[in-house]
């Protein structure tokens, strides 16, 4: 592997990918916090949802 610093200037000396512009119609990105609640919630729901599955089964 090259020095560090070197592997630094390469990476500087890369063009940068040009931004999307943003328009007006599109939905605003959740916060990282709303994410991981909907996520747990989401998670949540599915391990009810086995649950209930596996004493209909055993039953």
């Amino acid at each position: 592997m090259r020095h560090p610093k070197e592997a630094r200037d390469n990476l500087q000396r890369l063009p940068r990918p040009a931004r999307p512009p943003k328009g007006p119609g599109l939905p605003r990105p959740m916060p990282r916090q709303a994410w991981r609640t909907n996520a747990a919630s989401m998670l949540e729901s599915r391990v009810e949802n086995l649950s209930l599955s596996a004493a209909y089964f055993e039953a």
